[in-house]
């Protein structure tokens, strides 16, 4: 089952390790400006929010590139940026719902997260656990639809009878 970055802004504490750990991941120095995660924070409400890239299920990112230098990668579930395709035209930035993805302050082409491969090194440091890498929620989603739809059939008498847990007990009806 593919894994999800989920974030709990609750958690978070705006200490930015996240930043500094994916910078130096990427780039092997510590740079919070070029790390593909960045903390939002507001500090007269005492509130510091991960802005990362979410890998949406319809990327809007990936569907506007004019030369699919954003593609998914199966294995790790995550939108990836071909850096010899991409143009630098900063479509995909302007169509973020996140503003995850940004240009590179060096090359101009566009970065965004990509879970490091499967193993995101922003989880790894964050110590109060507002970053989590975890089972895919969708999938999740997926099986509660699947036992809906179980449900659904037994109450319209299609499908196989739902065990109660009172036929367990000899109580049933």
């Amino acid at each position: 089952m593919s894994k999800t970055l989920i974030i709990d802004s609750n958690r978070c504490t705006g200490c930015h390790q996240c930043e500094l750990a994916c910078s130096f991941r990427k780039l092997r120095k510590f740079s919070p400006y070029d790390s593909r995660i960045q903390i939002a924070t507001w500090e007269d409400r005492c509130l510091s929010i991960p802005i990362v890239c979410m890998q949406c299920e319809d990327a809007p990112c990936a569907r506007v590139c004019p030369v699919g230098a954003i593609q998914l990668n199966d294995e790790t579930g995550a939108y990836e940026v071909d850096e010899d395709r991409c143009l630098g035209c900063k479509m995909c930035s302007i169509v973020c719902p996140f503003s995850a993805v940004v240009p590179d302050r060096y090359t101009g082409k566009a970065i965004k997260c990509d879970l490091c491969r499967g193993n995101p090194a922003c989880v790894a440091v964050c110590a109060p656990d507002a970053l989590r890498f975890e089972e895919d929620i969708h999938a999740r989603a997926g099986q509660r639809r699947q036992v809906a739809a179980q449900i659904r059939m037994s109450m319209e008498g299609e499908g196989p009878p739902i065990p109660s847990g009172l036929e367990k007990l000899g109580s049933a009806p």
